[in-house]
């Protein structure tokens, strides 16, 4: 395909249909309020239910299953509050999708669940903790209990050794604060002595009006890098392989550790950050009175960089509990792409909300969502926008 807005676009898509991510969340529930999470939010937690239904799998299916290549259940939410769940596996497992994995608390499984995601040949599941001790795990992850965890782990270990499989593959993911970094070694050895080969480790990005701002490693960089250190040089002696970890920051000269001063630095993002617009123009309604939506501002192929600054608008694809689709976790101040109640799957990959989002992405002229990603963070730790959910 020639067309760089297309979302077959060869370079970026590849060859070959199975190409795309999904992310999908089937339920808007989750059995924890953990403390740096949207779910501790009141307003999160009187939302109604919603729950996909068995005719939204059959969609799924037919329609979007077979350009999968990679399907994560759960972009955001806890899986297993989900009572259909053991039916998406099997779905999962009819349509032949190479690579499922799962993230969970863990702390609803049981032993026939355990067996049904082992049989289902999931690739990897993906266990949310954010303490390896007692004290620290039930502080940070309200509802839950560190014991309860451990069990969860032990019950998936116990569905391998009893049908003989090698899958899935275990990771443990932890979100770094103040509160659990020194915690990072401990973790590693944790991991090792359950048979969890990977862990994924990443800073806390803060979400609005939960007042997490003294949590953020913004405050302890020197503190934050040994703890680092000494994590990865463990983690390489254990054989525990970090499919995640967050470069060191570089703190400036003379710089005294603000868990000594007491006080903030002046450029620690507030936990007064602005929500998003509460019901901005959709990504249709906004480009069709713009120019660019008739008439885009022409791309010369042979300067399009071998790989975009992100390519989700080419490779991904989020579907939420109401089948509203996004490119990504993180699409927090937009209005949804699509809908796959009201439209159809290549309707809305070829459609003007995801092109627009592409000529973006190629032009630079980036929206109001995609400017202020924490994503962009991740992989330098020097940019604040990684460590906030929104910015006025």
């Amino acid at each position: 395909m020639s067309d760089p807005l297309d979302a077959r676009f060869l370079p970026y898509h590849g060859l070959g249909r199975r190409r795309l991510t999904l992310l999908m969340d089937a339920t808007n529930k989750c059995n924890l309020r953990c403390i740096m999470c949207h779910f501790a939010r009141e307003e999160a937690q009187r939302e109604p239910a919603v729950q996909w239904t068995e005719a939204n799998l059959e969609r799924l299916e037919r329609e979007v299953l077979p350009f999968v290549k990679r399907a994560c259940l759960s972009a955001g939410t806890e899986p297993l509050m989900w009572k259909r769940f053991p039916e998406l596996l099997e779905v999962l497992r009819r349509a032949r999708v190479p690579e499922v994995d799962m993230v969970t608390n863990g702390l609803l499984l049981t032993d026939e669940l355990a067996d049904r995601i082992v049989k289902a040949g999931l690739t990897c599941v993906q266990l949310s903790l954010d303490g390896a001790s007692k004290e620290t795990y039930d502080s940070v992850r309200v509802g839950g209990k560190f014991e309860d965890f451990l069990a969860a782990v032990g019950r998936l270990n116990a569905a391998k050794r009893r049908l003989g499989s090698r899958r899935p593959e275990l990771q443990f993911n932890f979100t770094m604060m103040s509160r659990n970094v020194g915690e990072l070694t401990d973790l590693v050895r944790l991991a090792h002595e359950h048979g969890v080969r990977y862990l994924d480790l990443r800073h806390m990005v803060m979400n609005h009006g939960l007042d997490l701002a003294r949590e953020s490693l913004l405050l302890e960089k020197e503190r934050t890098n040994r703890e680092l250190d000494r994590a990865r040089a463990l983690a390489a002696g254990l054989g525990v392989r970090l499919t995640r970890c967050p470069e060191n920051f570089e703190p400036a000269d003379g710089e005294t550790p603000a868990c000594e001063t007491g006080e903030p630095p002046r450029d620690l993002p507030s936990d007064a950050m602005a929500p998003p617009p509460a019901r901005p123009e959709t990504y249709a309604a906004s480009a069709a009175r713009d120019e660019r939506s008739r008439d885009y501002p022409r791309l010369d192929l042979d300067a399009l960089p071998p790989a975009p600054l992100c390519d989700a608008p080419w490779r991904q694809l989020n579907v939420k509990p109401d089948r509203s689709v996004v490119p990504c976790c993180f699409w927090y101040t937009e209005e949804p792409l699509g809908d796959l109640d009201r439209e159809s799957f290549e309707d809305i990959r070829q459609g003007e909300g995801f092109r627009r989002l592409r000529w973006e992405i190629l032009s630079g002229h980036l929206g109001p969502n995609c400017a202020r990603c924490p994503v962009t963070g991740i992989g330098s730790v020097e940019d604040e926008s990684a460590f906030q959910a929104y910015r006025p």
